[in-house]
């Protein structure tokens, strides 16, 4: 079961202020990927080609375009470390629950 921590933090993505794992809330047409701190209520985009995050107000202009729809003011994204996964590592995440369960 640590081995199965270790590979989901290893693709997870943190928050550089609280250090939460982000939550991928939307993905951009030049394949970049905007995050959400869930506890900061903080907008990172952070592009294909590089590791850095940086800061951005796009998510709630976002959320400003999508309020009207109604379930979209529960949507929180998700989990770094699920979403950048590779396939594998979730169908042993999937696996392991069914067997703990």
């Amino acid at each position: 079961m640590d081995l199965l921590n270790f590979l989901r933090r290893k693709y997870a993505v943190y928050c550089p202020i609280c250090r939460s794992e982000l939550n991928v809330y939307a993905y951009r047409s030049d394949d970049s990927l905007i995050f959400k701190c869930i506890v900061c209520n903080k907008y990172y985009i952070k592009s294909s080609t590089s590791n850095i995050l940086i800061p951005t107000d796009y998510g709630e202009v976002l959320n400003e375009q999508l309020k009207n729809i109604e379930d979209q003011q529960y949507y929180e994204g998700i989990r770094s470390s699920e979403a950048l996964g590779p396939k594998w590592l979730k169908l042993l995440n999937r696996l392991s629950k069914k067997k703990f369960q």
